[in-house]
C-alpha cells in the first residue's frame, strides 16, 4: 500500500493515482508488457494495482509453489516501471474513452456528482477515472513526479498473508526494498467533510430510472464509532431484512433497489441511502429515506435488532 490515493489529488490532477497504478502495469525497464504478464501467466501468478481513497495498491498473487519466482518480477513492478511515453499516450486515450462511456452509465454519473457535491472539488470528490479535463492535461512529468514522490519505502506498507515461510520472504524484502532510497513518508491531512447546510444536486439523463441517494456525515476509517456505524448500516438497510428494504420495497414497491452504504476514509465518510424508482416516485422514495431515518434518530432501535445485526456481523 502506497499512502496518498484519491485523497491526496488535487481538482486539477483527478485521476493520476489510476493513471499512475495503471502505467506501472504497462511494461518494466527490463521487460515489455507482453513479457511481463507472459512471465506471470507461466507461473500461475498475477499483478494488479489499484487507486483507493487514502492509498494505491501493487499487489501480487502466487502459489506457494511459486512465489518466489513471482516476487522478483512483482518487484520489477513495483520498482522499475518503464513509464514509456507511447504507452502513457494510449493509457491516457483508453482512459478518456472508459471517461466518455461513463457518462452513458446513470448510475455512476449519480455517484461522480453526489461525491463532488458532498466533498467538494478535489480529494475524495474526485471522480476514480479523473475528469475530461484533468486527465487531458496531465503529462508523462506529471505520473514520474507522482510516482517519485509517493512510491518510496518511507511512504509505503507490505502485507502479506499466506503460506509461505516468513524468514524466507522477509529476507527476499528487505534485500531488495533495502537498496531503495528510502524516500520521506508524504505528510498531508486528508481532506474532512464540513457541511453547514443541506445540500442537493440533480443530474438529468435519458434514462428509465431515477436514482435518489441521501447522504449525512460518517465516522472515518480510525474512528472509535465506526463500529456502531457498521451496526447501524446493517439495520438501517445493509439487506433485505433492513429497515428501508422492508418499508420502502416490500410493503410499498416503490424502489427497483433500496439499501445503504458506509465510505468510511482517513478524512472521515459519509452514510449513503440509496434507491432505484421510476420518474414520478422518486420523491416519495427520497421523503421516506428521510421518515426512517428520523425514527432511527427519535426513536432509536429495538434490542433485536442490535442482537441480529452485531450476529449478522461478527459471523455468530
Amino acid at each position: 500500500l502506497v499512502a496518498g490515493g484519491r485523497a491526496a489529488e488535487s481538482a486539477d490532477q483527478a485521476g493520476i493515482t489510476n493513471l499512475t497504478q495503471q502505467l506501472l502495469l504497462r511494461g518494466t525497464k527490463s521487460r515489455t508488457e507482453e513479457q511481463l504478464f507472459g512471465a506471470l501467466e507461466d507461473l500461475g501468478a498475477k499483478v494488479g494495482g489499484s487507486a483507493l481513497p487514502d492509498a494505491g495498491d501493487v499487489s501480487l498473487v502466487a502459489t506457494r509453489e511459486t512465489w518466489q519466482e513471482a516476487l522478483p518480477i512483482y518487484l520489477d513492478v513495483l520498482l522499475n516501471p518503464a513509464f514509456s511515453q507511447d504507452e502513457f499516450d494510449r493509457l491516457k486515450a483508453d482512459t478518456l474513452k472508459n471517461i466518455e462511456a461513463s457518462k452513458d452509465d446513470f448510475w455512476t454519473m449519480t455517484v461522480n456528482n453526489f461525491r463532488k457535491t458532498f466533498f467538494g472539488p478535489g480529494g475524495y470528490g474526485n471522480p476514480d477515472l479523473g475528469t475530461v479535463e484533468s486527465i487531458g492535461q496531465l503529462t508523462l512529468d506529471d505520473v514520474k513526479a507522482y510516482y517519485q514522490k509517493y512510491f518510496v519505502p518511507n511512504n509505503m506498507v507490505v502485507s502479506v498473508a499466506g503460506n509461505f515461510d516468513p524468514a524466507v520472504l522477509e529476507a527476499q524484502l528487505r534485500g531488495r526494498l533495502g537498496a531503495v532510497p528510502a524516500g520521506e513518508a508524504v505528510t498531508h491531512t486528508p481532506p474532512t467533510v464540513a457541511l453547514t447546510e443541506n445540500k442537493e444536486v440533480t443530474t438529468t439523463a435519458a434514462s428509465g430510472v431515477s436514482y435518489v441517494i441521501v447522504a449525512y456525515p460518517a465516522p472515518g476509517a480510525s474512528s472509535q464509532d465506526l463500529a456502531a456505524m457498521k451496526v447501524l448500516n446493517a439495520i438501517a438497510g445493509g439487506g433485505m431484512s433492513s429497515r428501508l428494504f422492508q418499508e420502502i420495497r416490500e410493503k410499498r414497491g416503490l424502489a427497483y433497489s433500496v439499501g445503504s452504504y458506509s465510505m468510511n476514509y482517513m478524512g472521515g465518510g459519509c452514510f449513503n441511502i440509496y434507491g432505484g424508482t421510476g420518474h414520478d416516485t422518486w420523491e416519495q422514495v427520497q421523503e421516506l429515506i428521510r421518515t426512517e431515518i428520523d425514527k432511527v434518530v427519535n426513536d432509536g432501535l429495538t434490542d433485536g435488532e442490535l442482537e441480529r445485526a452485531k450476529r449478522s456481523l461478527s459471523g455468530h
